[in-house]
């Protein structure tokens, strides 16, 4: 009888239904959560605690006229008027402290064009994914 060399492979079976299951759920959501604020006539925005923006509702482009990769790269403050900008590094710093602020201040839109505003951030008490931000132009 000739002698053979034996290779044993070992394996793992793992059913991934559920996990798909969960992130098919947390797509939905998602998208249900994007559609909500999409249709809000105000602009919602999410920033980061560093300033940053993270996420924001179709109405910010629209309103600001940055397009999506301008937001993409850009702190919160430089949608503000020079002279707006420490109110709103206070607020942010309030709703770190707080929870919650309120401001009225100006919006700088891409053209250069100052319209008022009254902003209301909160941080979420369910993740800690930034701070979220409500701007109505108070029509």
């Amino acid at each position: 009888m000739a002698n053979r060399d034996t290779t044993t492979i070992q394996g793992a079976i793992h059913d991934v239904t559920d996990r798909r299951e969960r992130q098919q759920e947390l797509k939905s959501e998602r998208r249900f959560s994007e559609q909500a604020l999409n249709a809000l006539d105000d602009l919602f925005y999410v920033i980061n605690a560093d300033g940053s923006l993270r996420r924001w509702n179709c109405r910010v482009p629209v309103i600001t006229g940055y397009l999506e990769s301008e937001l993409d790269d850009m702190r919160v403050t430089e949608v503000f008027p020079e002279d707006a900008r420490e109110t709103v590094t206070k607020a942010v710093e309030t709703v770190l402290a707080e929870g919650q602020s309120t401001i009225e201040v100006d919006l700088l839109t891409a053209d250069g064009e100052r319209i008022p505003y009254e902003f209301t951030g909160a941080r979420p008490t369910l993740t800690d994914r930034g701070l979220d931000w409500l701007g109505s132009d108070g029509t």
